[in-house]
């Protein structure tokens, strides 16, 4: 049902429309029109009781807000009521009593009751401050804001600001849309832990800055599984993201995260297993952006990609991103490092890699440096991607266990890079399995034929062939085709012996297999070219090696 109503002031009387299904055009007094729902008119409209207050059930359909330590928007089905969005805890309403206007001391009394509710807490705009820890500790409870703009809490006290988890199993938590200012005293913002029992906990849309005191940062992860950091304004703390040496944390997704003016690092991990930070920026941090230094346990499984750096290292005179580990089995081992932008790093070393395995830089974009790229590599396995003529790398050896290769981009194609340098394979070099070419290769000088098979295998610039071919003869010649064009050196021809039958007895002496700079192959009945039986049993069988033209 849809129908236009004129208000000149919302009123009771309204709820005599009762649009129970569908929506309806509100007209308002300044000519606007507003489509609003039943639920919109009833939340509007409907006055507010505390849930012991609510009606005896009877009525299906009817709506009351309910505004207590339950709150929201309950729904009458008749038998009894429930809620429609969820239960969730405004603090300013009683029994919490969470205003601007009180001391840190009754905020964290209302807060504290707040969670212990178990329900999720919002807090409407405003500035609030507060002096103990807030845990969410409840499965699915969120503790969440008007928006980063518009509500702040500012942390008076020592401890963390805000944690997330318990020694019990808990899963979903969530943080979001508020801003949380801290001291140069309390450990730190929002730890994300204790443990691996946490799974699934989100930070978004969250802005926290000033925590200062040595050791702190505003997010710290301790052991979480599935953590996920999205839209975050991480501003003046001292370091933006660590983790600790306590538990191993895993599966760390970071999306748009903005860390800016550490006083220390911006991101620093320890004993990460699965991190990624991708659209994301580190800029002014007094020493590195990213430091990855695996020391009880190895780091594994680390990404970088498509975010930006600049101007760190303003203070410690180190690297942009340290990637190290401390020997003997504790490395940090698969790390990316892809794209974005790396730009006036205080004209320091971009990447130092010591103790490290199967790092891989590729793309890295340089602006206002005196180097382009430049690596130091100590103890580590690192490959290193880059387009022609665009950044490439200059590279510090520092040690003779160091294994460097540099591969560069060909033309266009992105998949396609040059090698330079010396390759070593200390164990099998597994290529492309043989790709079977018989039914789609031309062969002449058959009517018939008994056997048809043509294989080959592409490594690199080189093509390995095997064939067999054999059936009745119908023309003094023989030739079939190849896959691959073979490089114009072979104009003048390639000639090599190869078995041979011919009028159905194998040839006393081999035949010849022939081929040039293009793509057919000729055989003949022996080396000197002679012509085969034009009728009869003929054959060959055998394999070569080829240079593939072009790239």
């Amino acid at each position: 049902m849809t129908e236009t109503v004129r208000f000149s002031k919302l009123g009771k009387e309204d709820l005599l429309l009762n649009p129970r299904n569908g929506t309806m055009e509100v007209t308002l007094s300044d000519g606007r029109v507003a489509l609003i729902s039943a639920v919109d008119i009833a939340y509007l409209l409907s006055d507010a009781v505390a849930k012991a207050n609510l009606p005896a059930a009877g009525i299906a359909g009817r709506l009351q807000r309910v505004t207590d330590d339950v709150g929201g928007l309950w729904m009458d089905q008749g038998t009894s009521w429930f809620s429609l969005g969820g239960e969730i805890v405004n603090v300013q309403d009683a029994p919490f009593n969470v205003h601007p206007n009180r001391t840190a001391a009754q905020n964290s009394v209302g807060l504290l009751a707040a969670l212990a509710t178990g329900k999720s807490v919002y807090v409407p705009p405003g500035t609030y401050s507060y002096d103990t820890v807030l845990p969410i500790v409840a499965n699915g409870q969120q503790l969440f804001g008007a928006g980063q703009g518009l509500t702040t809490l500012t942390y008076t006290g020592t401890g963390f600001g805000i944690t997330l988890g318990t020694a019990t199993e808990v899963r979903l938590l969530r943080v979001a849309h508020l801003y949380l200012a801290g001291n140069n005293r309390s450990t730190g913002g929002i730890q994300l832990g204790p443990n691996a029992i946490v799974s699934g906990a989100t930070v978004e849309n969250c802005r926290i800055s000033g925590f200062t005191a040595t050791g702190a940062a505003a997010i710290v992860l301790r052991g979480t599984v599935g953590a996920n950091l999205h839209h975050l304004f991480l501003e003046g703390n001292r370091s933006g993201i660590i983790d600790t040496t306590a538990a191993v944390t895993t599966t760390t997704r970071c999306r748009s995260v903005w860390i800016q003016g550490s006083t220390d690092k911006g991101i620093y991990l320890r004993r990460a297993q699965g991190f990624w930070f991708s659209q994301g920026i580190v800029e002014g941090s007094a020493a590195e952006a990213i430091k990855l230094d695996a020391v009880t346990s190895s780091i594994d499984q680390v990404a970088i990609t498509d975010s930006w750096f600049e101007n760190n290292n303003t203070s410690s005179g180190t690297y942009t991103m340290e990637v190290t580990g401390a020997g003997a089995g504790v490395a940090s081992l698969n790390v990316t490092i892809r794209g974005g932008r790396w730009e006036v790093n205080a004209g320091k070393a971009h990447v130092y890699c010591d103790q490290a395995a199967d790092v891989v830089i590729e793309r890295i974009w340089t602006i206002g440096d005196a180097a382009p790229v430049t690596i130091t590599v100590n103890a580590a396995r690192v490959l290193v991607l880059y387009h022609p003529g665009v950044n490439q790398a200059t590279l510090s050896n520092l040690s003779t266990t160091s294994q460097i290769h540099q591969m560069q981009h060909r033309g266009l194609d992105p998949e396609v890079y040059q090698f330079s340098g010396k390759l070593q394979v200390d164990k099998n070099l597994y290529t492309v399995v043989w790709t079977d070419y018989s039914a789609t290769t031309t062969v002449t000088g058959f009517s018939v034929f008994t056997t048809k098979v043509v294989y080959y295998k592409r490594v690199g610039r080189l093509v390995f062939v095997w064939y067999a071919i054999r059936g009745t003869s119908n023309a003094t010649t023989f030739t079939f085709t190849l896959p691959i064009t073979p490089k114009s050196l072979y104009s003048y021809g390639h000639r090599m012996p190869v078995y041979g039958e011919d009028a159905g007895s194998a040839l006393a002496s081999p035949a010849a297999l022939e081929w040039n700079n293009t793509t057919t192959v000729t055989l003949y009945g022996n080396l000197a070219a002679a012509a085969w039986t034009g009728s009869g049993v003929k054959a060959s069988i055998g394999s070569f090696v080829y240079e593939a033209d072009g790239d």
